[in-house]
């Protein structure tokens, strides 16, 4: 009897308006740091700015140009704040973690695939107990290009060992999206930060994160 050997297929969550919702937490954290530097985070140029790299966001705040040692130093004090406020606090989203552990059930290899911190992913997986089952995380220092670019997938991708298009990207994001179809996976999308018609390179749109089954990536997965 000849076995045949099942193709690996893998899940790569976003981290932030998939998993869990941490605008408050960043929020918080801008305002204290902000603080600290005697200027102002308004909450409409942080919605409007949110999702953005710091160092694009930081020189705005403080109405100067920054040398790019001064403009990591900054960063890095804010997300150090973030973890500070955030670390323990943080909830999933609804149906988030049924599903992940639901994949995980089914055989699937998963990563996360974040534009985040590795120290603020841990951070974030720790607070909604999800560290133990998420040992492959791409972060910000892993990728030299940001989304749209598909480097982050592709590296986590790498990371579980699967195929790209036998991969499937949960996202949130306009960018996220176009990164994953660059880097030719099935994208699902949460239209938890973005309105669908913005979203509509993805394969699937959602409402929420408890909306996406087993089943349903299963079924993108078997689609040519």
């Amino acid at each position: 009897m000849v076995w045949c050997r099942k193709e690996k297929k893998g899940v790569i969550f976003d981290l932030d308006g998939v998993l869990v919702d941490s605008s408050e937490f960043h929020f918080k954290a801008w305002q204290i740091w902000a603080a600290r530097h005697n200027t102002t985070m308004s909450y409409e140029f942080f919605r409007e700015t949110f999702g953005m790299v710091n160092d694009n966001i930081i020189p705005h705040l403080l109405r100067r140009e920054l040398t790019k040692e001064e403009l990591k130093a900054l960063s890095d004090e804010k997300e150090a704040i973030f973890r500070e406020v955030a670390r323990g606090k943080i909830k999933p989203l609804e149906g988030a973690v049924e599903l992940v552990m639901g994949l995980k059930k089914a055989g699937f290899e998963l990563a996360i695939g974040s534009s985040t911190p590795k120290k603020n992913i841990e951070v974030v997986l720790e607070s909604i107990g999800l560290a133990e089952v998420f040992h492959v995380r791409v972060g910000a220092e892993d990728v030299s290009r940001g989304k749209p670019d598909p480097e982050v997938f592709l590296k986590a991708a790498e990371l579980i060992g699967v195929r790209p298009e036998r991969c499937v990207v949960i996202e949130d994001a306009v960018a996220g999206i176009k990164a994953a179809k660059n880097a030719g996976m099935k994208a699902i999308a949460v239209t938890t930060t973005h309105p669908r018609e913005r979203l509509a390179e993805a394969d699937i749109i959602v409402e929420r994160i408890a909306d996406v089954t087993v089943d349903m990536i299963e079924e993108l997965l078997n689609q040519r």
